[in-house]
């Protein structure tokens, strides 16, 4: 089998990542796969069909190492996606420097490293729609909607956001700014509502012991994480680098969401979930909309999966 591209991949264990080296093996592209040391014992749960595959690489890493980041762009890759971040936005506030560091300070020194080394190399920036949460008259959200945080994890991302597109017109570097809204599967983290509504109300099935949710006021734009690997791929295969949203254009309730996986199992949603809001955010993002159409209208990209199989992948044990 022939190699038409070399691509390197950050987060390559996660969700994204994992779908985004299957993608990519299958076009016949030489992954270089980076996962921090820490999961060395659980990695294999994403990358299981990737892991045999004879074009396929896995470095070990951590983005806050500067040699770790120089290895991977030694490499000259074709294509490089980096995904690889803290992601819980929960989370960020119990610790918002190393937030800062993991995502803005390592973008940056990606960014320069690309410069330096392989300035040739197509890079793509995996944003997120949380870099949107000022949006009073819940208006859909595209590429030129302000930038505003109400997280640790949403300012660091518009921080490395911003790095990006300087490096882009500054220095003519081939970089992509992706804005993807809440996209999901079952190989997210039970942490993540949609998995944590998809297992717990199977769980309930069981044990009869509810799912607890701080709201279910929150609307979010929710579509598959396989859309979103392809949205990747195809912006970096464009002539120009530019920023893009990915999103389904719907917006839905948490309460929507947690209805629709109660129904999946046939259970009643006033038995099956309760509402505690001990944990919830100090800061929350109430409304969250994409507007897709420049996706669309360049790339041709829109989503292919439903929002009932969404439901249903997440709902897997």
């Amino acid at each position: 089998m022939t190699i038409d591209k070399v691509a390197c991949v950050s987060g390559s264990s996660g969700q994204d990542g994992s779908y985004l080296c299957e993608y990519l093996l299958d076009r016949n592209y030489e992954v270089h796969a980076l996962v921090r040391p820490s999961t060395r014992s659980n990695y294999y749960n994403n990358l299981t069909k990737c892991i045999d595959h004879p074009h396929f690489h896995l470095h070990h890493g951590d983005l806050c190492d500067y040699d770790t980041l120089r290895a991977l762009v030694d490499l000259k890759p074709d294509e490089l996606y980096h995904l690889g971040a803290a992601t819980q936005v929960a989370r960020s506030f119990e610790c918002p420097t190393y937030y800062m560091d993991v995502i803005a300070r390592a973008t940056a020194s990606l960014l320069q490293l690309l410069r330096d080394v392989s300035p040739q190399t197509r890079m793509y920036f995996a944003g997120t729609s949380e870099m949107m949460a000022h949006n009073p008259h819940w208006k859909a959200q595209d590429e030129t909607f302000p930038l505003h945080a109400n997280s640790p994890y949403g300012a660091a991302k518009i921080a490395a956001h911003l790095m990006c597109e300087q490096y882009r017109q500054a220095y003519g570097l081939f970089v992509v700014n992706g804005i993807a809204h809440n996209h999901e599967s079952a190989r997210r983290p039970k942490q993540f509502v949609t998995r944590k509504l998809g297992l717990g109300v199977r769980a309930y099935l069981r044990n009869k012991t509810p799912v607890t949710l701080a709201t279910v006021q929150t609307h979010k734009d929710w579509h598959h994480a396989k859309d979103t690997v392809r949205g990747m791929h195809l912006s970096l295969q464009h002539d120009v680098p530019g920023t893009y949203v990915f999103a389904s254009g719907v917006a839905r309730s948490v309460r929507d969401f947690a209805v629709a996986v109660c129904k999946h199992f046939g259970v009643s949603y006033r038995d099956a979930i309760v509402l505690d809001d001990t944990d919830r955010r100090p800061l929350d993002v109430p409304y969250l909309c994409g507007n897709a159409r420049k996706a669309y209208q360049v790339l041709r990209w829109q989503p292919e999966i439903t929002w009932n199989e969404l439901v249903e992948d997440v709902c897997r044990e």
